[in-house]
C-alpha cells in the first residue's frame, strides 16, 4: 500500500454539493476511508446550503479529531462552474479531482493506474467506465483528439483530474470573469470549456485516460437520484452543449460535430429511455423540438431525428407506458441470466 499512497500535497477532492447532506452522508460512508488511505485530501464545496451539510462535516471532522475536511459555504448558490473554478484554484494540491456527491468510486484502481502520471506531472487524467477499457491507458498528446474522442466523459462531473497548474491564469479575477462570461452557462459545462480552451493553448499539454469498472449511483432509501436536467433536456445537452463547443478556439473546429456526435451516442441521449424520460418531465415537446431542429441543432448532435419527432408529440402516458415496458424488459433480462447462472 504505501508504494500506492499519494504524496502529501498531490491530490485533492473538490466535492460539489447543494442541500443533499443524506446523499454526501453515504458517499463519505462508501468513500472516506479510501480516500484517508491514499493520504488524499478532501474539501466540500457547498452551494448556500440550507440543511444539515455543515454540521455533517463538522461531525465527521470532531470525530476524526482535527479539521481533516476542509468546507467552503457561500451564500448564494452561484453557478456550478464558478464553484468548480474555486475547487481548482482553492486547492493547495498539484492536481484536483473535481467529483459530485454520489458516485461510489473504485479508489484501489483508479489510483493504481494514474499514480505513475501524476507522479510524472501529467496535465490531467480523464476517467470513465469499462466501455473505453480498449484505450485503458492511452495517453492524448493532441487536444483535438482528446477533444473528438473524450469530450463526453469529461461532461461527466468525477470524469477529469486536472493539475492545477493548468488554470493559472485564472488566479487573474479579470481573465477569470472572462471566461467565465464567454463560456456562460449554468449547466456544468462551462468549466468544461475553459478546461478544454486551457490545455488547448498550453504547450506540449498530455493527458491520460483510464477506464474503471464501478461507477456506482449511490441510493437513498432504495432510490437513486434522478437527473435534474430531465426537465431542461433539450436545453442542456443541445443549445448549451453546443454553445459552449463553438465558443472553443478554432483549433478545434474540424472535431467540434464528430465530439457532440459522440457524447449523445455515447450516453445514448436520444434512445427510448431518455427521450421517455425527458417526455415526461417536460425537457422535450413539440415546440422545444421544431425549436432546436429550425435552428440545425438537432442534426448537429443526433442521427435519430425522426425518432426524436415522435416522442416530442408523443402523449404523456403513452411515454410512460414505454418507460414502464423499458423497466419490464431490463427486470426479465437480469432474472433471466439469474436463471442460467443457477
Amino acid at each position: 500500500m504505501e508504494g500506492k499512497r499519494l504524496s502529501d500535497n498531490q491530490l485533492d477532492i473538490a466535492i460539489l454539493t447543494y442541500n443533499r447532506a443524506p446523499v454526501l452522508r453515504l458517499w463519505l460512508s462508501h468513500n472516506l476511508d479510501k480516500v484517508f488511505e491514499y493520504n488524499i485530501a478532501l474539501t466540500i464545496f457547498d452551494g448556500s446550503t440550507s440543511d444539515e451539510t455543515k454540521m455533517l462535516i463538522e461531525e465527521i471532522n470532531g470525530r476524526i479529531g482535527c479539521n481533516r475536511i476542509k468546507y467552503f459555504y457561500y451564500d448564494s448558490n452561484i453557478r456550478i462552474d464558478e464553484r468548480a473554478i474555486d475547487g481548482i484554484l482553492k486547492s493547495e494540491s498539484e492536481y484536483v479531482w473535481l467529483l459530485g456527491d454520489s458516485k461510489e468510486l473504485d479508489f484501489d484502481e483508479i489510483i493504481g493506474k494514474c499514480k505513475d502520471g501524476i507522479d510524472n506531472h501529467i496535465d490531467y487524467v480523464c476517467i470513465w467506465d469499462r466501455s473505453v477499457e480498449d484505450k485503458d491507458g492511452m495517453v492524448y498528446e493532441d487536444s483535438v483528439l482528446f477533444l473528438q474522442e473524450c469530450f463526453w466523459h469529461a461532461t461527466w462531473l468525477g470524469g477529469l483530474i486536472i493539475k492545477r497548474d493548468l488554470f493559472k491564469p485564472l488566479y487573474d479575477n479579470t481573465v477569470r470573469n472572462q471566461f467565465l462570461a464567454k463560456y456562460n452557462r449554468k449547466d456544468g459545462f462551462s468549466y468544461v470549456g475553459i478546461f478544454f480552451e486551457l490545455i488547448g493553448g498550453a504547450p506540449s499539454s498530455k493527458g491520460l485516460l483510464i477506464s474503471t469498472r464501478k461507477i456506482v449511483e449511490l441510493g437513498i432509501l432504495g432510490k437513486t437520484k434522478n437527473p435534474s436536467w430531465l426537465p431542461r433536456y433539450m436545453d442542456v445537452w443541445c443549445g448549451n452543449l453546443i454553445y459552449v463547443i463553438d465558443s472553443l478556439p478554432e483549433i478545434y473546429d474540424k472535431a467540434k460535430t464528430p465530439a457532440l456526435r459522440r457524447t449523445w451516442n455515447k450516453v445514448k441521449l436520444d434512445s427510448y429511455f431518455w427521450l421517455s424520460q425527458a417526455r415526461i418531465k417536460g425537457g422535450l415537446d413539440s415546440e422545444i423540438f421544431k425549436k432546436y431542429d429550425d435552428n440545425g441543432m438537432i442534426g448537429r448532435v443526433s442521427t435519430h431525428r425522426s425518432r426524436m419527432r415522435i416522442f416530442s408529440y408523443m402523449p404523456i402516458w403513452f411515454s410512460k407506458l414505454i418507460l414502464t415496458s423499458l423497466h419490464i424488459r431490463k427486470i426479465t433480462i437480469e432474472c433471466a441470466k439469474t436463471i442460467i447462472k443457477r
